[in-house]
């Protein structure tokens, strides 16, 4: 089994998991009870609070929400922002791309049934929105910006520090999910005007089900502060773990990604990557296979022990993030998504190019028999 669809999900560490279990053996205890064993928990609480919070180079007044999934965190952002600024303001003008995930999509478009506007901004050929871009639709009545600051499924990066820059200086809030791009890039999150960070744990080998928002001091958010131990501790887990590998997973991991393009690129000659010539994460990649249709090409993968991805489920399906990036509707249907992780080794890099290669051929005689036909 060689695993390569690590946007959609990651193997939970190990020591994520041990932290997580110490609160399913002996601290258990509501940490709202004034007794001996519920404050042991509250003094775990405020420990991994401090370590998350030094972890990530955010402000001690920084405030930490705990939620099942970031699509709850958003769900709760989304009633909040609405209660608290577009009805207090009227400034009822949402601003998102339209490459985000289908659930963020969902959760905006739901506040046009109470009278608020959801824009999707169109990303350029790169994949990405540009500060120039995002000037030309900040209307007076818009109130925040809602992206993921990478897109999971082609890597491309947005220029964050610009965007939020911008938002600042127009009274705009910015809602940023960092669950793709955090260990994989350098992050300054203490010197960006972000007002709502969220985190998927899934997607930093935590476990499933373990994720937060984070809120900067003074911005308003209706919700009451949820901090569940076990997620927080199995977070601080993954985030020391992320750390601690990221010269790893930006030079090994981004070798093997080169190394992996290179000998599909060699092996199969009308092979196309893309996104070569924007910043990406390291860990991701896009290959269209010219005349062979990617489902077709992942059932095949899939038989023969490799997980990739061409969206759908969480995700828009591949194709139409990458017709959204204005690339030929003929191309986009042939690429496929392949992401890895620090737990990627050579061998499997190696053995997937073997089988896609020979999945490729096969596919394409079948395509030559057919025309014969």
């Amino acid at each position: 089994m060689i695993y390569l669809d690590h946007h959609s999900a990651t193997k939970p560490s190990l020591s994520s998991i041990e932290r997580m279990l110490v609160f399913f053996k002996s601290d258990w205890a509501d940490p709202l009870a004034p007794h001996f064993m519920g404050q042991q928990v509250v003094a775990s609480i405020r420990k991994n609070t401090k370590r998350f919070i030094d972890l990530l180079g955010l402000n001690p007044q920084d405030r930490i929400f705990c939620f099942q999934s970031r699509l709850e965190a958003l769900s709760h952002l989304a009633f909040s922002h609405y209660r608290n600024t577009i009805y207090q303001t009227g400034k009822n003008q949402i601003l998102t791309t339209n490459i985000e995930d289908i659930g963020s999509l969902e959760i905006w478009r739901e506040l046009e049934d109470i009278g608020c506007i959801c824009r999707q901004i169109e990303v350029n050929e790169q994949g990405q929105i540009t500060q120039e871009m995002l000037d030309k639709v900040l209307f007076p009545k818009v109130s925040i910006l809602s992206l993921s600051w990478a897109n999971p499924m082609t890597g491309v990066i947005h220029p964050l520090a610009d965007l939020a820059e911008l938002c600042k200086e127009r009274g705009i809030l910015l809602h940023v999910d960092a669950s793709s791009i955090l260990g994989k890039a350098h992050l300054c999150l203490r010197d960006l005007p972000i007002d709502f960070l969220t985190l998927e744990g899934s997607l930093i080998h935590a476990p499933q089900g373990t994720s937060v928002m984070i809120v900067k001091e003074q911005t308003l958010f209706s919700c009451p502060q949820q901090q569940v131990p076990a997620s927080l501790a199995c977070l601080v887990a993954a985030l020391e773990e992320n750390i601690a590998l990221f010269e790893s997973i930006c030079l090994e991991t981004a070798r093997l990604r080169d190394e992996f393009e290179q000998k599909i690129s060699l092996q199969i000659s009308d092979a196309k990557v893309l996104f070569t010539h924007v910043e990406r994460l390291p860990n991701c990649s896009v290959i269209a296979f010219p005349s062979i249709h990617a489902e077709a090409l992942l059932y095949l993968l899939n038989r023969k022990g490799v997980f990739a991805s061409i969206g759908s489920g969480q995700y828009q399906l591949l194709s139409q993030i990458l017709i959204k990036c204005h690339i030929a509707s003929e191309v986009a249907y042939t690429a496929i998504s392949f992401s890895l992780s620090y737990e990627t080794t050579e061998e499997q890099i190696e053995a997937a190019v073997c089988v896609i290669v020979d999945c490729v051929r096969q596919l394409k005689k079948m395509t030559l028999l057919g025309d014969v036909l």
